[in-house]
């Protein structure tokens, strides 16, 4: 039984089942700091005391103001350490980021679909297109991604040597067309970007796509300016890189890959990242890497028609946030030839 006072606390035993070997204990603790926290304003208004607040942190001023002055600066600043002709390289480079980077022509990715075992048969066309003038003050930038199937080759499907995506594509909607309707849309597209708004062709091995292109259409615009992904890879990486590949070296997400919109639409997210001076410095694409990492046969077929992820076992915590955020060198980092 408990006796509780104001300044003690009395335990007795209960005399029906003693717990302890005493008859009572008294315990006097101090309530006095105990009693002071529990009193209460004098009344329910009375005002509360300010919260002391952080001063706001500088406000960032976007560099894109000039971004003509921001490349002009990553040039005169750069210390380029590519393997071959450096100066020409350079220059290769400077006219790529140009075209890109600068936002002032539409950026028109392609890519392009055939059957594994008759590569004279195109089964899907894929458009990307960004286009400066529909983008306003947007963070986000919009991106028109379109994907037709032709209707004549949607029985041929691929799935021994690459994975048959045709049906997945990222957007949501895919066109079925014939042939000639399907020649029909790549001219507009190629009459409105090319002709009238002197945009840039951007692809991955773009020659591949080219060469289908014209037995679909019968001409490719001649003139137009030409952006390669695997051109851009290979001034500071060994090999030719796959799309998957060159993507996960600067850390975009991708998948569903060989669907003919989903490729085109990495392909310009790529080609934005690696003609990008903040992306070139961040995943120091200025300097010759000649390492490649090495998968098993079985891992890279699992990440090509699976979308599996490389599983990392991981025992320090506080290690895996230093590597992840540049505080120490990243482990083994290279890029994965698929």
């Amino acid at each position: 039984m408990y006796c509780i006072t104001k300044n003690s606390i009395s335990l007795k035993a209960s005399p029906k089942n003693r717990l302890f070997p005493f008859s009572k204990t008294t315990l006097k603790p101090s309530f006095h700091r105990f009693e002071s926290t529990l009193k209460r304003p004098k009344s329910p208004l009375e005002p509360l005391q300010p919260l002391q607040t952080v001063p706001h942190p500088p406000k960032y001023h976007s560099p894109m103001s000039n971004p003509q002055k921001l490349l002009a600066d990553y040039f005169d600043t750069t210390n380029f350490q590519f393997a071959g002709d450096v100066k020409n390289q350079v220059a290769s480079l400077k006219r790529w980021m140009e075209l890109v980077y600068l936002r002032d022509r539409p950026l028109v990715a392609v890519d392009i679909e055939a059957f594994e075992r008759n590569s004279n048969l195109v089964t899907e066309v894929g458009f990307a297109i960004y286009d400066p003038k529909e983008q306003g003050a947007t963070l986000l930038p919009s991106i028109r991604t379109v994907h037709l199937i032709i209707k004549e080759h949607a029985n041929k499907k691929n799935g021994r040597f690459v994975p048959d995506n045709s049906h997945r594509c990222l957007l949501g909607k895919s066109h079925i067309v014939d042939l000639r309707q399907c020649s029909a849309f790549i001219s507009e597209v190629f009459r409105h970007y090319f002709e009238e708004d002197q945009g840039v062709l951007v692809g991955h091995g773009i020659k591949g796509d080219i060469k289908w292109l014209k037995t679909l259409v019968g001409n490719v615009p001649e003139t137009c300016p030409i952006v390669d992904t695997t051109l851009i890879h290979k001034l500071s990486r060994k090999g030719n890189g796959s799309l998957e590949g060159i993507l996960r070296q600067v850390e975009i997400p991708c998948g569903r890959l060989h669907n003919a919109a989903n490729d085109a639409f990495y392909t310009l997210q790529a080609v934005m990242a690696w003609c990008d001076p903040y992306y070139r410095r961040k995943y120091n694409l200025d300097v010759y890497d000649s390492t490649i990492t090495s998968v098993s046969k079985n891992i890279r077929r699992r990440m090509q028609f699976d979308d599996a992820a490389v599983l990392v076992h991981e025992e320090d915590g506080i290690h895996l946030y230093e590597r992840l955020w540049g505080c120490v060198p990243e482990e083994g980092e290279s890029d994965v030839e698929m």
